[in-house]
């Protein structure tokens, strides 16, 4: 009894834990808003214009490789800062990236509504939900500089409330734009005011810090430490995107349909254990910057992020029918079979995400080699050999593992520096 309350005692003061919980919660309810968006989408449009929801989706994926990049790159510098006591320049690179990067996202969103048509003669679609869908791109490079300061200062009680009114906006809006007819341009439209509504929020929560005192940050550093990250990122989202895509276009409507909705279901396991990941790349970043070694945190995150993905599993191998069902309903009951396999496809992506965050966090950039080799050789196997979902479903998971496998010996046999070793991080 005593060993149990000193263990209880130790994990409510572990700031480690604190700080993994209360983001697993923002985590967790945007990630089942998100569901309930997809679950009333899904039954409402059917197979075939949910399967074209799903190709939307995955250029959505590929979109978001901008913001993923721009989150972490700028989390690293905002985690460096914090860590360096640098206020001024926190404040500098919060404003100005938010200035600049607005203007370059409205360069690129006339670059894609002019690519909008090319897009949708390749995907089978029409152009208006890739021309709403356009509409995103400013505040997808802009909403993730705002969470990237929440991460990197490890404010994660403001960027869980950040995640949960995207939840809110996408889910409330999604069913009112759905009901009233708008159809896959209106389920589009209300993705499209999940990133505007938390950026305005984001705004809003950071304000004070607009307001300060402000010390140019050298832009070249940024740079240079930003193509690394989307270098990894673009290739991780291309690993888990690019199968869609070849579904759409290699697939009947119906079939894609399935496709998109087990693909779906497979995500839950990636996005659910997101907030793993985040806590600890900042912290990484923190250890690193005081000449520390992260690679015991590193295991600590590692060991939290599998003993999730592994019960999450377990009921994927037992229940994909009930899962399909609830979710989806008695339409999408054939796909049922291919639920387990993607789960573990995409509970391998979480893993392969965390471990590269990992060789991030210490400049170690090596792995990215073997994302490359991954990503074509999973394209051009999916490309010549389709004959079924399950068929690709397969292929894409065994490729995955090697992959991890490889990323985390590269990370257990990887030299550290000599740092301080009576150091250590909550």
């Amino acid at each position: 009894m005593a060993n149990l309350k000193k263990l209880k005692n130790k994990v409510l003061s572990s700031k480690f834990i604190k700080d993994n919980f209360i983001l697993l919660i923002g985590t967790a309810i945007v990630n089942i808003l998100g569901f309930l968006y997809h679950f009333y989408v899904g039954r409402t449009l059917g197979p075939e214009a949910y399967g074209i929801l799903g190709a939307i989706l995955s250029l959505l994926y590929v979109i978001s490789i901008i913001l993923n990049t721009i989150q972490t790159s700028l989390t690293k510098f905002f985690s460096h800062l914090n860590a360096t006591n640098q206020p001024k320049k926190i404040n500098y690179l919060l404003v100005k990236s938010n200035k600049k990067l607005f203007i370059y996202g409205i360069l690129i969103t006339l670059i894609f509504l002019a690519l909008s048509p090319l897009i949708a003669s390749f995907l089978k679609i029409s152009t208006k939900p890739v021309f709403v869908l356009a509409l995103l791109i400013p505040f997808s490079l802009t909403l993730p500089i705002i969470r990237a300061f929440l991460q990197g200062l490890q404010k994660f009680k403001g960027l869980s409330m950040n995640l949960i009114l995207e939840g809110i906006s996408k889910f409330s809006l999604g069913v009112l734009f759905v009901a009233i007819g708008w159809q896959v341009s209106g389920a589009v439209l209300a993705i499209v005011l999940s990133f505007i509504i938390p950026y305005a929020f984001g705004l809003f929560q950071s304000r004070s810090f607009f307001k300060k005192e402000k010390e140019k940050v050298n832009s070249r550093e940024i740079y240079k430490g930003t193509l690394p990250v989307f270098i990894t990122l673009l290739l991780i989202t291309l690993i888990y995107s690019i199968d869609t895509l070849l579904v759409k276009h290699f697939f009947s409507d119906l079939e894609a349909g399935y496709y998109s909705s087990v693909s779906l279901i497979g995500k839950i396991l990636f996005f659910g254990s997101l907030s793993i990941s985040q806590v600890m790349f900042p912290k990484l970043v923190e250890l690193k910057s005081r000449n520390q070694v992260p690679k015991q945190l590193f295991y600590k995150s590692l060991a939290l992020i599998s003993s999730i993905l592994f019960f999450a599993l377990i009921i994927y191998f037992l229940l994909p029918k009930l899962i399909i069902k609830v979710l989806f309903g008695n339409l999408f009951l054939p796909a049922s079979n291919l639920i387990a396999p993607f789960g573990l496809f995409m509970a391998l992506i979480s893993l392969i995400y965390l471990t590269s965050l990992y060789h991030l966090s210490v400049n170690n950039h090596g792995f990215i080699y073997v994302l490359f080799s991954a990503l074509f050789i999973e394209s051009v196997l999916i490309y010549f050999i389709h004959t079924s979902l399950l068929q690709i479903v397969l292929t894409i998971s065994i490729i995955t593992f090697i992959v991890f496998v490889i990323l985390l010996l590269m990370a257990i046999f990887e030299k550290n520096e000599t740092l301080n070793n009576n150091s250590s991080i909550q």
